[in-house]
């Protein structure tokens, strides 16, 4: 699968896509634009939009294309048994 997704889609994190010295803002933003849509396109993207359930070790989201997506939430406190499933959720 990987294979096919140009590098720079697969490389980086958003603040290496902000000119944030450019005093035009939509000159600002494009790189970053462009990242994200690339992602987003290719199916890599990793942020959600929204929650559509309660911020929980499973939880369900929705992509910036309105794209509802479910599965297990990697920023939360639980932890997860190797093997799948949660095994509990940290305090």
């Amino acid at each position: 699968m990987f294979d096919t997704i140009p590098d720079c889609f697969l490389n980086g994190s958003t603040i290496d896509f902000i000119r944030s010295r450019d005093s035009d803002l939509l000159r600002r933003w494009h790189d970053h634009a462009e990242w994200c849509d690339g992602r987003l396109a290719y199916g890599v993207e990793s942020y959600a939009k929204y929650t559509a359930s309660e911020i929980s070790c499973e939880t369900e989201a929705g992509l910036r294309n309105g794209v509802p997506i479910q599965g297990v939430n990697c920023h939360s406190a639980c932890n997860f048994d190797p093997l799948g499933g949660v095994i509990g959720v940290q305090n």
